[in-house]
C-alpha cells in the first residue's frame, strides 16, 4: 500500500509539473495572441459598421447653377400612370431631384431644400473614403496605390473610374493609397 502511494504521489508531483510548464507555454502564446485578438476586433467592427452603417447619399449637378448638389435622391413623376394599357411617361414628366437639409441658425427649425439635378450627373456614395478623407462617388476617377495580397505584398499603380458600387467597392477597399483624382463630368477627357 505504501509504494502505491508514493507512486501516485510521484505521478501527481510529474503531472503538477508537466501542467506548470504547458500552462507558461499557454500564458506565452495568450500573450503573443493578445495584439492580434485586438486587431482582428478592431477590423470585424469595422467591417460590420461598413456593412450596416454605410450612408446613403447621393450627388450630382444642379441644373440651375451647374454646382454639385449632396442628399437625396427623389424621381419625381408628376402624373399617375393608369395601370391599365401601356401608359409611359414622357421624360418632361419625370422630375430628377436631390433633397437636403437647408441651413438655420441656433434653435431655429431648418428647412428641406429640393433642388432640381441633371440626372445624367447623378452618382451614389459607395461608401469610402479616399486618404484625404473624400467621399468617393460613382463617377469618380480614382488613382490606386499599392495593396496586400494574401502570399505577401505587391505594389500597383492603377487609376479607374469607379461606375457602379457592386462592381467597384471591393476592388477598391483592397488598396493601401485610394485618391479621388477627378471624375467623368468634370474631367470628360480622362472618364470617357
Amino acid at each position: 500500500m505504501k509504494d502505491r502511494i508514493e507512486i501516485v504521489r510521484n505521478q501527481i508531483k510529474l503531472l503538477t509539473e508537466q501542467y506548470t510548464e504547458h500552462y507558461n507555454e499557454c500564458l506565452d502564446i495568450v500573450k503573443l495572441l493578445r495584439p492580434y485578438e485586438t486587431e482582428l476586433r478592431k477590423l470585424e467592427k469595422q467591417i460590420k459598421e461598413e456593412e450596416y452603417m454605410r450612408e446613403i447619399l447621393f450627388r450630382a449637378k444642379n441644373i440651375a447653377t451647374d454646382d454639385w448638389v449632396y442628399g437625396y435622391y427623389i424621381k419625381h413623376e408628376t402624373r399617375q400612370r393608369c395601370v391599365i394599357g401601356n401608359d409611359n411617361l414622357a421624360d418632361n414628366e419625370i422630375i430628377h431631384l436631390i433633397a437636403r437639409d437647408g441651413f438655420a441658425d441656433w434653435n431655429m427649425p431648418k428647412q428641406l431644400e429640393i433642388v432640381k439635378i441633371k440626372v445624367d450627373t447623378l452618382g451614389q456614395f459607395i461608401g469610402l473614403t479616399d486618404e484625404n478623407r473624400q467621399r468617393i462617388f460613382e463617377g469618380d476617377i480614382v488613382s490606386l496605390r499599392g495593396g496586400e495580397y494574401y502570399l505577401g505584398f505587391w505594389e500597383y499603380n492603377d487609376t479607374i473610374t469607379v461606375k457602379d458600387i457592386a462592381q467597384n467597392l471591393y476592388e477598391i477597399s483592397h488598396y493601401e493609397q485610394i485618391e479621388v483624382i477627378g471624375n467623368i463630368y468634370d474631367n470628360e477627357s480622362e472618364g470617357k
